[in-house]
């Protein structure tokens, strides 16, 4: 599961792209003004969901800051920056950097991530996200599989799921 330019691989995921516009919108929507990108240098969905963000935003003649979720200090730059609208690689990274905001009482910044993680797991810290049908796509991913499996090898083929923006503040 995940996107792949690798046309030799079988994908099923969202398009990245297209989640870094979403929230590049709620980001126009929202009263806010200093957004940012926090990424995770890990590979093609962090520069796609990174690029359609800052692309949307300067669309509108706005910019934004991007960190790595790793940078030491991380919590101190984006209260330094007044950085109020942070967009996040995922939701795991959205949850941390939430929590450090909040227990830093800098309760007031929008946090975004990708995937929709507290939907599926309630323990999870729910978050403001950009997601698709996890279940769609995990059924649609385990269908690939048994038709290699049945098929002894079938083409690989890549499955793009739509997603929507879950507010939960």
């Amino acid at each position: 599961m995940g996107n792949t330019s690798d046309s030799a691989v079988s994908s099923v995921g969202v398009d990245d792209r297209t989640c870094g516009e979403l929230v590049a919108k709620a980001f126009v929507e929202s009263e806010k003004r200093r957004p940012c990108y926090v990424g995770c240098n890990c590979g093609e969905s962090d520069r796609l969901r990174r690029d359609g963000f800052a692309r949307a935003l300067a669309e509108t003649g706005a910019t934004c800051d991007e960190y790595v979720a790793a940078d030491e200090g991380l919590r101190d730059k984006l209260i330094q920056s007044d950085n109020d609208f942070i967009f996040c690689y995922n939701d795991e990274v959205a949850a941390a950097v939430a929590g450090e905001l909040d227990r830093a009482g800098y309760p007031d910044a929008t946090v975004f991530g990708v995937d929709g993680v507290f939907r599926y797991l309630p323990i999870y810290k729910k978050v403001n996200t950009v997601c698709g049908d996890i279940v769609a796509m995990t059924d649609s991913a385990a269908d690939i599989i048994a038709d290699m499996v049945i098929n002894g090898g079938a083409q690989p083929s890549r499955k793009v799921f739509p997603v929507e923006v879950v507010k939960v503040k």
